[in-house]
């Protein structure tokens, strides 16, 4: 008999998308190891979940309500899950409490470390992360599932990382730009005033997720010669082909430290301080200030002809994520949910 595994994934209001991706990516896996999967997220996030007959029919969240009444609706819609993953900034361990009694395991995806959670696992993979970060959040006996290692990419991210490195060693030229899902329409016209005033013509692929309606961005961004993107089915194929990036320091960042991307960071969200701060700490990036397009046409042509350099931030990058992280989660799940709570292991 297949387990259920319930997903209540998204970011609250005005925020990406990334959060039901990762859950996506997550289910997947999860899926080729007996379970059948289901999503109860907003309308807005219906869209990003996996299409196949894997996945069972989503529940509708409706954003105003309050955590117990999201509970209550989920619980008129399944009767226990084997396990429920919540990945939601608005959500903590109260709600995670009040479902103990209705799922066989709990696992949290958190990438703050600020909240107190009530979970049987905890995944964070942002980067130097440690024990001391999350001390008194969690339960004694929850299994901690931290850094890049365990972040969750689809599978053609290995299967591309075995073509694409080493990268070589030339100037840069192809560059692409991904600023995530939010609508952050002047970041990216700032970019672009930036490109318009660098020293070197390049290559552009512009990923338009969150501002496919401006119509602005769009005329600049076909003066400059760029190949926009408002559905990208395989964003692992335009991080292999691209040369350099300016990218901001979500869910993509592991994608593209993965393919060893070089990159330029804009910070878009808070929870995006540590990833940029991290990567650039160990030489995989080089954060930019996205409110001067001075200093974006300045570190673009500064990076894109050091050679050098660029070959060190990709191989920087590759050695932080394998692209191996879904499969060492779904590894920890199907550990733990195979035991008792009291018979888990101590936490590592």
């Amino acid at each position: 008999m297949k387990k259920l595994a319930l997903f209540r994934a998204d970011a609250g209001p005005d925020i990406g998308i990334g959060h039901v991706m990762r859950c996506a990516i997550i289910a997947n896996e999860l899926a080729q190891n007996g379970y059948e999967c289901r999503f109860a997220t907003v309308s807005k996030s219906l869209t990003n979940i996996p299409d196949d007959d894997k996945m069972l029919e989503p529940i509708e969240i409706d954003p105003a309500a309050d955590p117990a009444s999201q509970l209550e609706a989920m619980r008129a819609e399944v009767s226990f899950a084997d396990l429920l993953v919540v990945d939601h900034y608005g959500l903590e361990a109260d709600f995670e409490t009040a479902a103990r009694d209705w799922c066989g395991k709990l696992m949290v995806i958190d990438d703050f470390t600020h909240r107190s959670h009530d979970c049987d696992l905890y995944l964070n993979f942002s980067i130097d992360l440690s024990l001391s970060d999350i001390t008194g959040l969690l339960p004694s006996n929850c299994k901690k599932l931290l850094g890049p290692l365990f972040a969750p990419l689809r599978k053609e991210y290995s299967e591309a990382r075995s073509r694409c490195l080493p990268r070589p060693k030339r100037p840069a030229r192809q560059l692409l730009i991904t600023l995530g899902g939010g609508n952050f329409r002047n970041v990216v016209l700032m970019v672009l005033e930036g490109l318009s005033k660098s020293s070197i013509t390049f290559e552009i692929d512009l990923i338009l997720t969150g501002v496919k309606a401006a119509t602005d961005v769009c005329t600049r961004a076909r003066d400059l010669g760029a190949v926009l993107h408002n559905h990208v089915p395989n964003l692992a194929a335009l991080i292999e082909k691209a040369d350099i990036c300016i990218g901001a320091g979500g869910m993509t960042t592991w994608d593209r430290a993965c393919l060893g991307l070089p990159t330029l960071m804009i910070e878009l969200s808070d929870n995006q301080k540590r990833n940029i701060s991290g990567l650039q700490n160990a030489g995989a990036a080089i954060e930019v200030d996205a409110s001067s397009s001075d200093a974006i046409a300045v570190a673009l042509a500064s990076l894109a002809n050091d050679e050098d350099k660029l070959a060190s931030m990709s191989a920087a990058g590759a050695a932080l994520c394998d692209g191996q992280g879904a499969g060492r989660i779904v590894d920890a799940i199907v550990e733990h949910t195979s035991v008792s709570t009291n018979e888990l292991p101590a936490s590592k």
